[in-house]
């Protein structure tokens, strides 16, 4: 964690410790989540995590949920790491947030909710920065773009074409339908190719509960190694 990249520090683990055991404070089931806490003092830091459980282990997945360590079986685990090597600091002053600021826009009481910039319906052209183009046609539920030897640096250029549709399903709104087609060539320094089934790809999630589902195949092949859409029910 803490990663800087003007300074070139990429972070570090605080969870080496362990034998990678069921469990343990390594243990690879067990996955860190957001917004760790620093103590005051900067001598520790909270975190906690997430053990994997279904759908995303056990069924068609190739990997078994496997069964927590934690008290009471919980699914979910807070720990604290010491940074030993480190010696108690001063806690920082807390700083007073302005009522104005400079970069946000003014929000009072009774105020309207100002309307999204978005891109009106139509047809669109975008030119590389290389050379090339892409003609872009987009609707209130769908977009479709053709690349003609797109480039932005003269060494990746894009041909083909892809079009996706999306729709929700009340009356659960929360679960969305795509309709997806792509027939992509990458050339230049990397070969690659996007292509859907012939009949294209169909793909079903609901966002509350994270399963997947789709008919057809997406397959993206990178310089000769092909990756796959995930597993149904996955």
């Amino acid at each position: 964690m803490g990663d800087r990249s003007d300074i070139d520090y990429y972070g570090q683990r605080i969870n080496t410790a362990g034998d990678l055991s069921n469990g343990a404070i390594n243990d690879p089931n067990w996955n860190g989540r957001a917004d760790a806490g620093f103590s005051l003092d900067s001598t520790k830091i909270v975190y906690w995590q997430a053990l994997v459980t279904s759908s995303s282990c056990g069924g068609v997945n190739p990997l078994q949920c496997p069964v927590s360590t934690a008290q009471g079986g919980s699914n979910y685990r807070i720990m604290l790491a010491k940074r030993t090597g480190r010696k108690p600091t001063k806690p920082a002053d807390i700083f007073k947030i302005p009522d104005t600021i400079p970069w946000a826009t003014p929000f009072p009481p009774g105020a309207v909710v100002p309307v999204e910039n978005t891109l009106a319906p139509g047809n669109y052209t975008l030119y590389g920065k290389a050379h090339g183009f892409a003609n872009v046609t987009l609707t209130s539920a769908s977009v479709a773009v053709r690349y003609s030897n797109f480039s932005d640096d003269y060494r990746h250029i894009i041909n083909g074409y892809e079009n996706a549709t999306s729709y929700v399903k009340p009356p659960n709104y929360y679960s969305v339908h795509v309709d997806w087609f792509s027939d992509i060539l990458q050339s230049g320094a990397v070969f690659g190719t996007k292509k859907t089934s012939p009949d294209g790809f169909h793909a079903e999630i609901d966002a509350l509960v994270n399963i997947f589902s789709a008919n057809g195949s997406l397959t993206t092949t990178i310089d000769g190694v092909e990756y796959l859409q995930p597993l149904n029910y996955s």
